[in-house]
């Protein structure tokens, strides 16, 4: 059983909506332990205390570290077509025009999906290996580093759409993030975020052993109405949202004892996780919210 969290004075208020947050427990990894708190608002959890930027900064760009652990590429969304042609088709519906910046864009399969339907997209990677493959996949180099105030200061208002997919959850600080993200859009614009659900379906029955919570990777841990108020607190509301569970059904099946099995197991969860979408409960939570004025 894990250790409650040690209980500090000194917590900070909620990321997502200043709300009053408590001690968890402590997550044992191999790179340390770490105290998870939870929002007693919102109910979002985030990583206290924050590890040094400097641990972080290092971690993302070692070439060893993975573009998207989040979402690896064997996975399949339950029920919806793929990840990066919905994002697109729901861009081509919202942005204002055709300037995306794809913050933390990986081997660039987002991007090329906005590239096919005609959108201008800017990328921002720190990791080399990630930049490698996104030069392989669209022919371009995406800006190396981090979203920082370095970077926005010459592209303030630039931007159409802003997409953060499977990266809000990894940044020490996520107010200071949107509030860059907000400097970079024009009036009108998208700003997209895709992380994993917090008290979805999947996390509300793994509870503590969430896969989720995986600090230093992950470090906040959103539920929709967190994420909601985090945007809007930032002048960015919300547009549209869906949650969508990414279900790897070939290893799934290839676990299975015995391995016939295996079919019956995997028609088993993809109802429900077909239920838990519908019902807004999926593992992750895709959302768009529009700039202010």
């Amino acid at each position: 059983m894990p250790e409650p969290a040690p209980v500090s004075p000194n917590l900070p208020p909620c990321p997502a909506c200043t709300g009053r947050l408590r001690p968890w427990f402590v997550k044992r990894t191999d790179r340390g332990d770490y105290g998870v708190c939870r929002c007693r608002s919102c109910r979002s959890g985030f990583v206290m205390p924050r590890p040094p930027l400097a641990q972080l900064a290092a971690l993302y760009r070692n070439p060893g570290t993975v573009a998207d652990p989040d979402r690896p590429t064997s996975t399949r969304a339950v029920g919806k077509p793929g990840g990066a042609q919905r994002m697109a088709a729901w861009l081509s519906r919202l942005a204002p025009g055709p300037g995306v910046l794809d913050v933390g864009a990986g081997d660039g399969l987002q991007a090329q999906a906005l590239i096919a339907v005609g959108f201008a997209v800017d990328a921002l990677e720190p990791s080399p290996a990630a930049r490698a493959r996104y030069r392989q996949r669209n022919g371009v180099e995406p800006f190396n580093g981090f979203l920082d105030e370095a970077f926005v200061a010459t592209r303030a208002a630039t931007y159409d759409a802003v997409l953060l997919s499977q990266v809000l959850e990894h940044l020490a600080d996520p107010e200071r993030a949107i509030t860059l993200v907000r400097q970079l859009l024009r009036p009108g614009g998208i700003a997209v975020i895709a992380v994993p659900q917090f008290h979805s379906w999947l996390s509300l029955l793994s509870g503590r052993r969430d896969m989720f919570i995986s600090p230093p990777v992950h470090l906040s841990f959103f539920t929709r109405s967190g994420l909601a108020t985090l945007m809007r607190r930032h002048g960015l509301e919300e547009v549209h949202a869906e949650s969508v569970t990414w279900f790897d059904q070939a290893r799934i099946a290839a676990r299975a004892r015995p391995p016939a099995l295996g079919p019956a197991l995997v028609l088993a969860l993809r109802v429900f996780f077909g239920i838990a979408d519908a019902a807004g409960g999926g593992n992750t939570l895709e959302a768009y919210f529009r700039k202010s004025g």
